[in-house]
């Protein structure tokens, strides 16, 4: 097998923003008077898209769950983190580099449980958003990481361009949901240790400390 398409986890690797993810749960939250810890989000929720996040949230608090209620949270939380990322776009040391050397080479796709319009916004901020010809996005599937599907779909959107197998892809993660996923969809997974530490990510194919690690014979020689 070769390398032929690589697919990009958002949070946590292109964008450093998982904190901000964090606190803006936090802030909607503590309007409904639920607490939120640190250690709760990243242990329990890190790897849902803010719809199961939000349904589990309030499941285990003991509150309603009703579609308009998750809608309502979801919109607050939004119009929060645009707000903050209007003002603060973070992105990883070495993101930008990478993601326009890797698009040289292979098609880039994004497989994400962000909402579709965040993804797209910090993307064209810093000038990314051409070099990926797929993104998957949290409203693009029903089911959260570790299941494969946000894997599988940008693979099947992918085949637009060109027939590639999963055993062919390479997943760029930061999570342990996310390498399980990976690895569910048939696919090999690089974690960068941006959210976990090296040892709880272990599963993945190859552990990297960030991009600066990074190099273009090594992700080639997975294969």
């Amino acid at each position: 097998m070769t390398l032929k398409a690589i697919i990009f986890d958002f949070n946590g690797v292109i964008i450093n923003d998982e904190p901000i993810h964090l606190k803006m749960f936090q802030k909607v939250l503590k309007e409904e008077n639920i607490r939120l810890t640190d250690k709760e989000y990243y242990k329990k929720y890190l790897a849902f898209d803010d719809q199961h996040c939000f349904r589990m949230i309030l499941k285990t608090a003991g509150r309603p769950t009703s579609s308009s209620k998750i809608k309502d949270l979801i919109q607050k939380k939004a119009e929060y983190y645009e707000d903050y990322i209007e003002e603060n776009l973070v992105l990883f040391p070495g993101a930008r580099k990478w993601v326009s050397t890797l698009a040289k080479h292979f098609p880039l796709a994004i497989a994400s449980a962000a909402l579709g319009n965040e993804i797209r916004q910090i993307l064209k901020r810093a000038n990314l958003i051409k070099k990926f010809k797929v993104i998957v996005a949290a409203e693009d599937t029903k089911k959260s990481k570790p299941d494969p599907e946000s894997y599988l779909q940008a693979l099947k959107k992918l085949n637009r361009y060109r027939k590639i197998l999963p055993e062919e892809c390479l997943v760029i993660e930061d999570s342990i949901a996310g390498i399980e996923g990976a690895h569910r969809a048939s696919m090999k997974c690089l974690a960068l240790a941006h959210t976990y530490t090296k040892k709880q990510l272990q599963n993945a194919d190859i552990v990297l400390k960030n991009f600066q690690e990074f190099g273009l014979e090594k992700i080639k020689n997975l294969f």
